[in-house]
């Protein structure tokens, strides 16, 4: 059978790349469905203002005429000034059980890079750390989440058999609600950090709040995330694309802040009700009904998704971590919620992970960056 790249050089294209997965993963009971709109608007360089700093190149894969892979190899300008690289990297990598389909899209994105003038290929990663990164290579029988990639098992092999390795690995946690609710040292502790006269927790009573000090919570995400690995810093205009994508997922009772006595922050922790089961039943689709399953998901239920946290370093020593922690527990334990799952954290990260031993949890899923050097 023959086997044919091309590039996506078309509207038509784009939709057809974004669209693929839905025949890779049909009757896969883990694989949670992205949004099609904003995965386009994500690879469209008129919609994305990532592409400022960066320049990507998408391919089909097609047997006998029919679409069977898909992946985008992507030049992170700015990752490239701040790690002193030259370094290209996949993403939004999807196969059929067919190795020489898998070597023909990494090989048309490494000619790619190469003719770019880049020494390596990283990935699967995005345009940023807001993008899903990550090869997942343990855990498949676990759900799949709304902001992590899921992949069949036969795509590491695929991987190594080109000759990626390891550049570096992530855990994702599930943390379970203790039985007998929070243990009352944590709260004792909460109470004595409250009772301190520099730190307190920021309320919103409004989305438009929020909105207002995005801008400076994500600002402080640049300056706290600086030496993580793969972390680009954001500009005003990219952080600004966010704040008005992620407005409408915000729920108030699940965004906890710090500030200091002047009122500037100096941690934040977003934590989302779980839209695994939403965007499941959406199936890629807002209309017409995924936009009532994704609304009724955002009010709640049994699971919710710990997305970020950051505190300012010459606070990490005052408790402001465990004071969000317990203060958001509280707000979940009184929405019944049961159990969280962790986005993917660098497997050296202790710190992050610290915050999970204080209830019964479950490091259930591993997923990795792969490397290769031409």
């Amino acid at each position: 059978m023959s086997l044919e790249i091309k590039a996506v050089e078309s509207k038509g294209g784009l939709k057809a790349f974004v669209k693929l997965p839905h025949k890779i993963f049909k009757g896969c009971a883990q694989w949670v469905p992205p949004l099609t709109k904003e995965e386009i608007n994500t690879l469209d360089p008129s919609e994305n203002p990532a592409y400022e700093d960066a320049e990507a190149k998408l391919f089909l894969a097609f047997k006998n005429g029919e679409p069977v892979g898909r992946i985008a190899g992507i030049i992170s300008h700015a990752a490239n000034k701040k790690f002193h690289t030259r370094n290209a990297r996949f993403g939004w990598f999807d196969s059929i059980e067919d190795y020489h389909v898998a070597e023909s899209l990494f090989s048309a994105v490494k000619a790619w890079a190469e003719q770019r003038g880049m020494e390596s290929l990283t990935g699967p990663h995005g345009f940023t750390n807001f993008d899903r990164q990550g090869m997942l290579i343990e855990g498949f029988e676990y759900p799949g989440t709304a902001h992590t990639i899921y992949n069949h098992p036969y795509y590491g092999d695929f991987v190594e058999r080109y000759g990626f390795v390891k550049d570096v690995d992530y855990v994702e946690i599930q943390s379970f609600a203790p039985e007998n609710g929070l243990d009352p040292r944590y709260l004792k502790i909460k109470e004595r950090i409250e009772q301190r006269s520099d730190i307190r927790l920021l309320k919103f009573k409004t989305k438009q709040e929020a909105v207002e000090r995005g801008l400076e919570l994500f600002r402080l995400l640049n300056q706290t995330y600086v030496d993580i690995y793969g972390v680009i810093p954001l500009n005003d205009n990219y952080i600004q694309h966010l704040i008005k994508k992620f407005i409408a997922y915000i729920n108030l009772d699940l965004l906890c802040c710090t500030v200091d006595l002047s009122g500037r922050m100096v941690g934040f922790m977003v934590t989302m009700p779980s839209l695994t089961k939403a965007f499941k039943k959406a199936n890629g689709k807002l209309f017409p009904f995924g936009w009532y399953h994704i609304m009724r998901g955002l009010k709640g239920g049994d699971c919710v998704d710990l997305l970020l946290v950051a505190v300012k370093e010459e606070y990490r020593k005052k408790g402001v971590a465990v004071l969000m922690l317990t203060s958001m527990v509280e707000k979940c334990l009184s929405m019944g919620v049961k159990r969280s799952e962790s986005g993917p954290m660098l497997e050296n990260n202790g710190l992050v992970q610290s915050l999970h031993k204080y209830f019964p949890s479950l490091t259930h899923k591993r997923r990795r960056i792969h490397k290769i050097r031409f």
